[in-house]
């Protein structure tokens, strides 16, 4: 699985046209996976990453909005920049991943394909300059609101999440994540900027990172973070049988499992044990509901009575999507608790 000879392309200027260039035409411009360094006023850089899912392009448009606005305005960035655009490939196909490639979003705790040292050469490289923070960008396919997510509960990580978002989530698996290799090094966060090709969105990120670029360093203690938050943990991922066929709405009798059809409507809120989120017509069908050690707890969280799928106990789920490629790719989404 995954490309032969996977290139890192290195720049150490703004490739002629990025700026100017629609995701689909991406390949035009950047010759694969590509790692941009631009001198700021600051020396130790910001590092944002974008598009390691080709489709999820928030990202990539907000850092055009951003270099924009400083190239018209011919002044310096306030700090320095490093940019790593991931997936191209799948970007110009609109997909998260293309078939023969592994997750880009999955490749960051070590192995052997090529897409893993694709990743460890991008680890090295950026930790050979001394970090400022580091920022991974993603979209949901599901409703969900505008938020942050932290593997380390130090404040300024908890601050970095709260400048762009009141609501944040700590996690710890998937360990194979961007976030999670760089929280070792500095201040590191996962955005989750709601659904692609919001042009409202795209405006609000691109000033969160200009804030963050401008920004001088972050506070030792959670007391001094000024702005309010509310704190959850993902506790299990959501998963199902890879040959299970899915719909959405009870009369979707011909699949497996049919969930409800506001199943990303959710997101974020409080179920009461008993909530129903679907119907099972196949019997050697069921969730899978992997916890944080990697034990299976499906039993703990779902019940199956007239074939009827509803919650065994009060869960807030996150990031549940009703878009059957991703939750095959993936998952169906996440369970959470809160925290403080």
């Amino acid at each position: 699985m995954g490309g032969v000879g996977l290139e890192l392309h290195r720049f150490h200027h703004i490739p002629e046209g990025l700026l100017e260039v629609s995701v689909d035409a991406l390949d035009t411009v950047l010759p694969g996976p590509s790692l941009i360094y631009l001198k700021g006023q600051k020396e130790t850089p910001l590092f944002v990453s974008t598009l390691l899912h080709g489709n999820e392009t928030t990202g990539f448009y907000a850092m055009q909005r951003l270099l924009k606005k400083y190239q018209q305005k011919q002044t310096p960035l306030p700090r320095s920049l490093l940019l790593f655009v991931g997936n191209v490939s799948a970007a110009v196909k609109g997909v998260r991943h293309l078939p023969e490639q592994r997750d880009y979003n999955r490749i960051w705790s070590g192995g052997s394909s090529a897409e893993h040292r694709l990743a460890a050469e991008v680890v090295d490289a950026a930790t050979s300059y001394s970090l400022f923070a580091t920022i991974d960008i993603h979209n949901n396919t599901g409703k969900n609101p505008l938020y942050g997510c932290i593997n380390s509960l130090e404040p300024a990580y908890k601050q970095l999440a709260t400048l762009f978002s009141q609501t944040i989530v700590y996690f710890v698996t998937p360990s194979e994540v961007f976030s999670m290799a760089f929280a070792k090094y500095c201040p590191s966060v996962t955005i989750e900027c709601g659904q692609s090709g919001v042009d409202e969105n795209t405006s609000y990120l691109s000033q969160y990172i200009d804030l963050c670029l401008n920004k001088e360093g972050f506070e030792k203690a959670s007391s001094l973070i000024k702005t309010p938050y509310d704190l959850y943990h993902t506790v299990a991922r959501v998963k199902l049988p890879p040959e299970c066929t899915l719909g959405f709405g009870s009369k979707e009798i011909d699949k497996d499992i049919s969930f409800i059809k506001t199943i990303d409507d959710l997101n974020f809120s409080d179920l009461q044990a008993g909530a129903l989120i679907g119907w099972c017509h196949n019997d050697e069908m069921r969730l899978s509901v992997i916890d944080e050690d990697g034990r299976e707890r499906g039993s703990e969280y779902f019940s199956y009575a007239d074939g009827e799928i509803r919650t065994v106990k009060p869960i807030i789920p996150s990031m549940f999507t009703k878009d059957i490629e991703v939750i095959h790719q993936d998952c169906l989404g996440y369970m959470m608790e809160r925290m403080e």
